[in-house]
């Protein structure tokens, strides 16, 4: 299995973003992903085993406050290519995570009935 990767401009131009979890204790390649949005103000849950790689590497030691993950943090979700044909989309929300309430072209996030999330290109 390769290095975990999140895709470019995930997080870019999300100006409210507070916390990211990040349970990987390979730190994930990534690029540009945090333009234009203030990585210094916010806080990145990471494996307590993992927080000195994560600090030194970039752009994640951009990130103001990294800190471990607790029993107490949101559980692990991933984006899936649709494995459960019975899930069905319980909500929806656009590339900067503000909840939408109908399909439209672009980059839409779906949180299905299984708990997983998915990622849907609507093209015209």
């Amino acid at each position: 299995m390769g290095k975990p990767y999140i895709d470019d401009l995930n997080f870019a131009y999300c100006e409210s973003l507070a916390d990211i979890y990040c349970y990987s204790e390979e730190v994930p390649t990534l690029n540009g992903i945090f333009l234009n949005t203030p990585a210094e103000s916010m806080t990145l849950h990471v494996p307590a085993s993992a927080i000195d790689k994560y600090k030194s590497t970039s752009p994640w030691n951009s990130i103001g406050n990294i800190v471990p993950l607790t029993d107490g943090d949101p559980q692990q979700t991933s984006i899936l290519s649709g494995n459960n044909p019975l899930a069905k989309p319980v909500s929806s929300y656009d590339f900067k995570g503000r909840k939408i309430y109908s399909q439209r072209e672009g980059l839409t996030i779906q949180r299905m009935s299984d708990g997983s999330v998915r990622k849907i290109v609507m093209k015209k």
